[in-house]
């Protein structure tokens, strides 16, 4: 087992009602050689790199989002597009994990544009811009970091800092060329709403940013997912398509939006390069049927829908791999490629689940992972 399949199956990446919780591993077929390991392996961090790409299902680079929020029992509808992406020496949307301690992190100066949002009366072009390294600690809130917004020329909107006293947040908006309007601090729990009625524009386009940083990590955990089921269903994925269920819904109420989950997912590995082996080139399909992931911290979700996964790679040397996800290989297409998927976020009180969100994703993205200082 590779460095990188220990690590994903070891670590438990993501924290937070705003992300998905998993543990699992990544894997595959790769070129290596005889180095050895280094000493405590999973001491170092991992980097993800999170880029929007051009898809045939779009006009535009990156993901459209369609979501609708219950808030306060009234449905709230938002669309958007996301594209993180390269400016400088900064690559798209990236950030660390530490394998020990669960905690990731959204490193300074990732970007992400945001296109065409449906949140007030008009439609808005964005930046959202990591100021200072957002910190998620394992099953916590975020504990610092700050997020700029900014206008499609880059003037600056709002500014969001977390981890104030008692993990408050501060929001700033309103800039008049030499500083910002200082709203009143929010607690954390309170700003995660994305609708409020006495709020202003910049303080929603604040709540705005933390839910758009948010979602991009999710699917940062989408592709750990598919690196799980690559990783540790190999030899069934050789013999065919690998298929299974979801985590258990015995003695849970179901919302009445997904009465009758199927809650069964089939992988489906493509050998592209004609070889008979699973490895790098090679191309995969996620078929879900309202899968359940119960995450434990009272928000699950249900999956549905085909994700496509294709120019995978996986580059080893000895035990470590230095390089895992889906990319394009030169002129080659490769990332991940979203058409019509649907992400339900479930409110587990008790043993009743309830839908407070659901996003539908289409577009496509690359996602690699590689040891920190390669």
């Amino acid at each position: 087992m590779s460095k990188a399949t220990r690590f994903l199956v070891g670590a438990c990446l993501f924290g937070g009602a705003i992300l998905f919780h998993g543990c699992g591993g990544g894997g595959g077929s790769g070129g290596a050689d005889t180095d050895p390991p280094p000493e405590n392996p999973l001491t170092d961090n991992y980097i993800y790199e999170l880029r929007g790409l051009p898809s045939a299902l779009s006009e535009t680079d990156g993901m459209r989002v369609t979501a609708t929020f219950a808030i306060d029992g009234e449905q709230h509808p938002l669309s958007m597009g996301l594209n993180p992406y390269s400016i400088g020496d900064y690559v798209g949307f990236a950030g660390t994990v530490d394998p020990d301690t669960g905690e990731v992190t959204v490193s300074a100066d990732s970007i992400c544009e945001v296109y065409d949002l449906d949140l007030f009366e008009s439609l808005l072009d964005l930046k959202l811009r990591v100021e200072t390294d957002i910190h998620y600690p394992a099953n916590a809130p975020i504990t610092s970091g700050s997020i700029r917004v900014e206008a499609d020329d880059g003037a600056p909107l709002a500014r969001v800092t977390f981890g104030q006293a008692e993990n408050g947040v501060l929001v700033e908006y309103d800039w008049d060329g030499a500083q910002f309007t200082v709203a009143t601090p929010f607690s954390y729990s309170d700003f995660t709403t994305l609708w409020n009625a006495d709020d202003n524009n910049y303080v929603q386009l604040s709540r705005f940013s933390h839910k758009a940083i948010g979602f991009l990590m999710r699917q940062v955990y989408l592709v750990q997912y598919a690196l799980v089921l690559i990783g540790e269903n190999e030899d069934d994925l050789l013999a065919g398509p690998y298929a299974d269920t979801g985590d258990s819904l015995s003695g849970l109420t179901l919302p009445p939006e997904i009465p009758s989950p199927a809650n069964a997912f089939t992988v489906t590995w493509y050998d592209d390069n004609a070889n008979d082996q699973l490895g790098p080139g090679d191309s995969f399909s996620l078929s879900c049927h309202q899968v359940y992931l119960n995450t434990a911290d009272g928000i699950d979700f249900f999956f549905d829908g085909a994700v496509d996964f294709t120019g995978f790679v996986d580059t080893v040397s000895g035990e470590i791999t230095e390089r895992i996800g889906f990319e394009p290989f030169g002129e080659d297409p490769g990332g991940v490629f979203l058409d019509d998927f649907t992400e339900s976020a479930i409110l587990e009180e008790g043993s009743t689940l309830s839908v407070f969100a659901e996003y539908t994703l289409n577009g496509a993205f690359s996602l690699v992972v590689y040891p920190e200082g390669l």
